[in-house]
């Protein structure tokens, strides 16, 4: 049977039924998701205890390692005693924590722990043989509880929602018991050994001791009250004061030794500090044993309250949607009434909308073609706003050559009137070479009266070497050169004197031209200074006056882009508006169309509740075939919509729907 040959209230049926099964599959979804979880949770119990079987190793290791520690140190009988006391109580965890992960093969993912247990079987061999000092074997015992700490991590990383906070417990516990456990096995290590150690061993056991309490006082360390209040009592107990007495004993006679504390004694004491801390991971495991058992019967109680709940949903469901199907008939009549009158205003308006935006789609295109000559003109006379622009710097930058010229003129004129200044001093210098020279005229005179009476003398001379006869003939020739010597100077002298006055003369008068000159060249430099600095202001004045232009015309041009941008924006915004009017009258004619298609579909939804109220009736089937159709559509009286040309008539003659008139 096809599904068009079911009859109407089968099909309604099917509509129920269709939405219940999806929630029905839905649900049991769900319900997979809880039973997965509950799954899950058997994994994490493997996982968890797991985690214990490793923290029993971790501990136990820890004892072996300090033990060994202090046998490696300082051996003898008894303390080889105790280590294999120690490694017997030790082999059943190591065991234990080894077959549990053969019997589960994913526990082999978080590491392998029976390669550790063979290293520490081995380890055992090399401290027997003193094969290994105490440094290396501290090493490598820390090396395996590392490992296994490692391990425990990643357990705690792949459990359910909330057990988050006890993993994280965990880490930080057992750091602090790892931090204990090397703390004493140095310690006990050291007062065997009763010697003195190295500042860098000293610095280590004081890292463990801050690590260790580091670990124990972190904020993440989420502790309950009784954990909270055991914690903040150990400060108080006497092993935990002896530890921190040994520690500062040691801190103080590091560099002697002999510190009066047996390695037994520190051992001991520092084995019950590790035994607390054991304690809190205990009551971790504990508290984490108590949220494993809470979620599995949570997960359980969970599955049954969805079981009632998918099933009173489901009813609730069905009971809703025959209410709802018995109303929706009283809603098809009403709807198709609706739709009816819906139909006949949509072709109405559809058909007024058509003629209005055909008006607007006109007005928007005589708009447009403005909008378009206003951006040409507004083209144009960016153009010649640019045009006004380059000129304007062009004269700008002419007015400022212009200025620099007169500035260079100006430096120049000032150069010539210090050129002048300097002549005028060079003529002073003539003036004083003038001066001198009247002065060497006054001693040539001088030298003349000289002359004249040396001559007189050599006169005198002569008279004198006459009367004296033949003794005086020297002395005459003597005084004759004399004289002739004084006549010579004198000549000489009075050639120096004319030379110097002809000198004098026409220094005199090339001193009386040059003033002239200076004069009047210093009045000609004066007045081109004076024209300069004219010239110079009025220059200034024309480049201020081309820069307030260039100003002008940069402004005028950036108004007139914007202008330019302004009317392009509304010419783009216009295009826009008409391709829209286009896309509306688009629209219109689709409105048209539907107009038509849901006056068809009217006359089906009537005849569907027509079929359905028969069926009621008389049970017949008639869901198929138009015949119903036909007569349902010929049976209403529905008023056909107008033609199209009368309602164009009715719109013509509405004046809101005329188009604006261009002016």
């Amino acid at each position: 049977m096809k599904l068009r040959d079911l009859s109407i209230s089968r099909k309604m049926m099917l509509l129920v039924l269709i939405p219940g099964i999806s929630y029905l599959i839905l649900a049991s979804q769900l319900i997979l998701d809880d039973v997965e979880q509950m799954a899950s949770s058997g994994g994490f119990q493997e996982r968890f205890e797991y985690m214990k079987l490793a923290s029993k190793a971790i501990e136990e290791t820890q004892v072996e390692r300090g033990l060994s520690a202090v046998l490696l140190k300082a051996p003898n009988e008894q303390r080889q005693q105790r280590v294999e006391a120690q490694r017997a109580k030790n082999d059943p965890g190591w065991q234990a924590l080894v077959d549990y992960a053969n019997g589960h093969e994913d526990m082999k993912e978080y590491g392998d722990a029976n390669g550790l247990y063979q290293q520490v079987l081995g380890l055992r061999k090399d401290v027997d043989s003193r094969a290994v000092t105490v440094s290396e074997g501290v090493s490598r015992y820390t090396k395996v509880v590392r490992s296994l700490i490692a391990m425990q991590s990643k357990l705690g990383q792949h459990t359910v929602e909330g057990f988050e906070v006890t993993s994280a417990n965990n880490t930080l516990l057992q750091e602090a018991r790892e931090n204990a456990g090397l703390l004493r096995a140095n310690l006990a290590s050291t007062f065997a050994a009763d010697k003195a150690i190295a500042t860098s061993q000293l610095s280590k056991i004081l890292s463990l001791r801050t690590g260790m309490y580091a670990s124990l006082n972190s904020e993440v360390l989420q502790l309950d009250e009784e954990g909270r209040s055991t914690r903040e009592k150990w400060s108080k107990e006497e092993h935990w004061r002896y530890m921190e007495q040994s520690v500062k004993i040691l801190l103080e006679g590091y560099t002697k030794g002999a510190y009066g504390i047996t390695g037994e004694q520190s051992f001991a004491t520092s084995t019950l500090v590790v035994q607390d801390i054991s304690q809190l991971i205990d009551r971790n495991f504990k508290s984490a044993e108590t949220f494993i058992s809470d979620f599995g019967a949570q997960a359980l109680r969970g599955l049954g309250v969805q079981l009632i709940g998918i099933l009173v949903n489901f009813a609730l469901i069905v009971a809703i949607s025959i209410m709802s199907i018995r109303s929706i008939h009283q809603k098809i009549d009403e709807l198709i009434a609706g739709l009816s009158k819906a139909s006949d205003r949509s072709q109405n308006s559809s058909a007024s909308l058509s003629r209005a935006s055909a008006g607007l789609s006109r007005s928007a295109q005589d708009t447009a073609a403005a909008i378009q000559e206003t951006v040409s003109s507004m083209s144009e006379i960016n153009s010649m706003v640019s045009s006004t622009l380059e000129k304007s710097k062009m004269t700008s930058s002419s007015s400022q050559v212009v200025s620099k010229l007169v500035d260079r003129g100006g430096e120049s004129v000032a150069q010539l009137v210090t050129a002048m200044g300097e002549v005028k001093q060079s003529n002073e210098r003539l003036r004083e070479v003038n001066d001198v020279m009247r002065a060497i005229s006054k001693q040539t005179g001088l030298i003349n009266d000289i002359v004249f009476k040396t001559q007189l003398l050599a006169v005198n001379a002569s008279i004198e070497s006459a009367k004296a006869g033949e003794h005086g003939k020297g002395f005459a020739v003597v005084s004759e050169e004399v004289s002739k010597l004084a006549q010579s100077s004198g000549e000489a002298a009075e050639k120096i004197t004319d030379l110097i006055d002809t000198s004098n003369q026409k220094v005199t008068d090339l001193l009386n031209s040059v003033n002239e000159k200076i004069f009047a060249g210093t009045e000609y430099t004066d007045e081109v200074r004076r024209l300069f600095e004219d010239i110079k202001t009025e220059v200034k004045d024309i480049n201020s006056r081309a820069e307030d232009m260039n100003q002008a015309a940069k402004e005028q041009s950036l108004g007139v882009e914007q202008i330019t941008t302004a009317v392009t924006n509304i010419d783009s915004s216009t295009q826009s508006n008409l391709q829209q009017i286009q896309d509306f009258e688009s629209l219109t004619d689709e409105l048209q169309a539907q107009s038509i298609e849901i006056l068809d579909l009217s006359d089906r939804l009537e005849y569907l509740a027509y079929a359905v109220k028969h069926e009621r009736k008389d049970g017949s089937n008639n869901s198929s075939g138009d015949g119903g159709l036909v007569s349902i559509a010929n049976a209403r009286k529905k008023t056909k919509p107008r033609p199209m040309e009368t309602v164009e008539d009715d719109i013509a003659d509405d004046p809101s729907f005329r188009p604006a008139a261009n002016d």
